[in-house]
């Protein structure tokens, strides 16, 4: 049986090509055009430009979180492997296979290939929001970074 490809829905959840020179986060997405649709898999891609400090080594953590009570409360939902190169592009897949038992999710890096299990396939809530902190030992460090979700409507794809 031949394998079957899905065009995912894109999503820009922190746009691109901006230099961020301090930790922060998104305005809450579900306030946004940039809402995270209500899908059966969604590929979360983390894409770096630029990461520099001022003389000494610079790392960028980013996360996506979500909110059950009306962005009150946020929990981590999913974390990129921190990037401590000049560049990268890493990918979260989720999937769900419909029955709640044996859910999968997997982070790999585009570039190098290389592979890391996800502790959940966590749900989110209709809040969610990317947040990033810009460490290490240079407190003058600059990431120029994008953050985008490929999603596919629920029911696209068989069981």
């Amino acid at each position: 049986m031949p394998s079957q490809t899905y065009f995912g829905q894109p999503t820009i959840l922190a746009a691109g090509g901006t230099a961020r020179t301090t930790s922060s986060q998104t305005a809450n997405l579900k306030d946004t055009a940039n809402q995270i649709p209500a899908s059966d898999a969604v590929a979360f891609i983390l894409n770096v430009t630029a990461l520099s400090g001022a003389g000494a080594a610079v790392n960028l953590d980013v996360w996506i979180d979500t909110s059950w009570d009306g962005a009150t409360t946020w929990m981590t939902a999913y974390k990129f492997t921190r990037v401590t190169t000049s560049t990268a592009t890493l990918r979260i897949d989720t999937r769900t296979n419909g029955k709640g038992l044996g859910e999968v999710g997997s982070q790999e890096s585009v570039i190098t290939s290389t592979t890391g299990a996800l502790n959940t396939n966590t749900v989110l809530a209709a809040d969610q929001r990317v947040r990033w902190e810009i460490g290490g030992a240079s407190s003058l460090g600059s990431a120029t970074f994008g953050v985008f979700a490929l999603s596919i409507p629920p029911g696209a794809r068989g069981l």
